[in-house]
């Protein structure tokens, strides 16, 4: 038994090991083999070099040079000679082991100029295909195809529905690339596949791409295709909230785009640069090199590139506080990705344009937006993208007493990023089950999530994230009596968001702070988080924030019979109500009590 388990690790000659006197599987699937006609024997012997696990109508008809249904009619039929089996997803097919070994040797026995011919045709059709999925995801909806081998695809949906099926074959695909074409081929493929990876949140085939074609860039001496790689590993990091590691790489692509002195080269790099210092909390950082980015694409009129440079100015208008000033921004993004077409860019915007709204008070506004970003994002398949959405859209509704909607949003999220291995989304998912459940009522559900999601998100190392859990757990232990817990928590996640310069949530910590110390009647406490928030607000420009800060500073004071504290916080609330009118209709009853106050 050991020399036959040695024999069948070989799967050169696996077949030959099976064999038992006039007992043999090669005998035996020679015996469906013979039965076939000559279009579906030449089926069986090319779909062996299929790089991944299945295939469809689409790769076969490449292989065979026919079109699609006549590939569906030879695929049923070595179905039907048990030869293939069917896949998990409908309409796919796979080879049980031991039939691929015995297809591939009845492929190697061809002539070698029919198996290059064939090898070529299925490589150009998961190339050509690529390039096409590409430019419809990425909205070039308007550029004329002319590539008689690839697949039909007509629009995003179908492009996404492509790569759904076809990124493994397409990623496995490159190495055979390297050996059966050119470096400059396999490059350009990995390339178009990175970007589609990056739509799709196909972390792990997007890993694989990037594994094989950096390599190949650096062997070709080609700049562009090196940069362009590399920048799409800064990014894989950035999404992964790899940040230090993503700055790195950052920098280094900054860098050889200088040297190129190619002018979108550098101004694509600058612009993935200046979003990983914001990552980082280095904001200063990098508005010189969004405004230089700018100034390069607008000189060369690129208004696609334009918008997503608005987009990252509005994001550092919106990490300064300064509100209105990046839903000016966002707006004018959201429009260059709504005219060019550009699908995952108008939802990453609708989004962000929502939680811009939503630290307005303009909450309504911001729930329309979030579910039409969240629609955007399920069609077209980036579960990333969908659990970023339905965590924001969740705390909306949460804001608006939907508590039974956001608990069910929440959930599910949970599950998706338990079925996509995000473990730090899982974990930010359940902090945001708890803040349900504790609004509605089970403090003890509540508490178990909050301490499942810090132990996480610990292990991780994810401190931005953790900050924010262990603020949203501050309500729970002050209604539990664990103050002191409480404030050690608070503690903690208010130095590390100064730690990474995010001045804004830092403020709206304290202001959480005072508003539930208030509710337990410790109003010292509460008077002097109000303070703090009123004090880091004032390094950024949002009147609805301030006004909330100064609405508790003037309830506390008044609690305390401090009454000339009281009148000077009215005073500052009152001439901001008078610079920001507004701030009537969002604030309401409490504006109306404090300013009568």
């Amino acid at each position: 038994m050991s020399h036959l388990a040695q024999e069948l690790t070989d799967m050169r000659d696996v077949l030959g090991a099976l064999e038992a006197g006039d007992l043999a599987v090669r005998a035996a699937f020679n015996l469906s083999y013979r039965k076939l006609g000559k279009g579906a024997k030449n089926a069986f012997k090319r779909l062996s070099c299929v790089p991944g696990e299945d295939f469809g109508p689409g790769l076969c008809s490449s292989l065979m040079r026919c079109d699609e249904r006549q590939a569906g009619r030879l695929l049923s039929r070595l179905a039907e000679a048990n030869l293939i089996e069917h896949a998990a997803t409908y309409g796919r097919y796979r080879f049980h082991d031991l039939l691929r070994v015995y297809a591939q040797e009845k492929f190697d026995d061809d002539d070698a100029k029919k198996k290059s011919q064939a090898i070529q045709s299925m490589l150009d059709w998961l190339k050509d295909s690529t390039v096409k999925a590409q430019f419809f995801l990425i909205g070039h909806t308007g550029v004329e195809f002319h590539l008689e081998n690839a697949a039909e695809i007509d629009s995003a949906e179908s492009a996404a529905a492509w790569a759904r099926e076809e990124l493994s074959n397409a990623a496995a695909a490159i190495n055979m690339t390297l050996i059966h074409d050119t470096n400059e081929r396999a490059v350009g493929f990995a390339t178009s596949l990175s970007s589609i990876c990056d739509i799709l949140g196909e972390w792990q085939i997007w890993e694989e791409v990037l594994h094989v074609g950096i390599p190949a860039a650096n062997q070709l001496d080609d700049p562009l295709g090196e940069i362009a790689l590399l920048g799409a590993q800064a990014n894989l990091a950035r999404y992964r909230r790899e940040f230090d590691q993503g700055l790195e790489l950052a920098s280094r692509v900054y860098l050889k785009s200088l040297e190129s002195g190619i002018d979108v080269a550098i101004a694509s790099s600058a612009n993935q640069l200046a979003c990983l210092f914001m990552d980082c909390g280095r904001h200063g950082e990098g508005i010189p090199l969004l405004e230089k980015c700018l100034e390069i694409y607008r000189r060369l009129d690129l208004q696609h590139e334009i918008g997503k440079v608005l987009y990252n100015l509005g994001t550092i208008h919106r990490a300064s506080g300064e509100t209105g000033k990046a839903i000016e921004y966002f707006e004018l993004d959201l429009q260059a990705c709504l005219e060019s077409g550009d699908e995952p860019g108008a939802a990453e915007t609708l989004n962000t344009l929502a939680i811009a709204h939503f630290e307005m008070g303009n909450l309504e506004e911001a729930e329309k937006l979030q579910r039409a970003s969240l629609e955007k994002f399920k069609k077209i398949g980036n579960p990333h993208k969908v659990s970023m959405v339905s965590n924001d859209l969740g705390v909306t509704l949460r804001r608006l007493q939907k508590f039974n909607e956001a608990l069910d949003l929440h959930l599910e999220d949970v599950e998706l990023c338990r079925t996509i291995g995000s473990r730090s989304g899982e974990a930010l998912a359940h902090a945001n089950v708890a803040e349900t459940l504790y609004a509605l009522g089970d403090p003890e559900g509540a508490e178990g999530r909050f301490n499942a999601a810090i132990s996480v998100l610990s292990e991780l190392g994810d401190k931005y994230r953790l900050a924010h859990v262990l603020v949203s757990q501050v309500p729970l232990l002050l209604a539990l009596q664990k103050i002191q817990i409480a404030e050690e928590y608070a503690s903690e996640a208010i130095a590390i968001l100064l730690e990474y310069g995010q001045t804004r949530d830092a403020a709206g910590a304290h202001q959480l702070l005072a508003r539930e110390y208030a509710l337990i009647g410790e109003h010292e406490k509460s008077l002097s988080h109000a303070k703090d928030s009123i004090r880091l607000s004032k390094d950024f420009t949002a009147p609805y924030f301030r006004a909330v800060g100064y609405i508790i500073a003037v309830e506390q004071c008044l609690q305390l019979r401090l009454a000339e504290e009281a009148e000077s916080f009215g005073e500052a609330l009152q001439k901001l109500v008078v610079e920001n009118p507004e701030l009537f209709a969002s604030l309401g009853e409490s504006l109306d009590k404090a300013l009568k106050s």
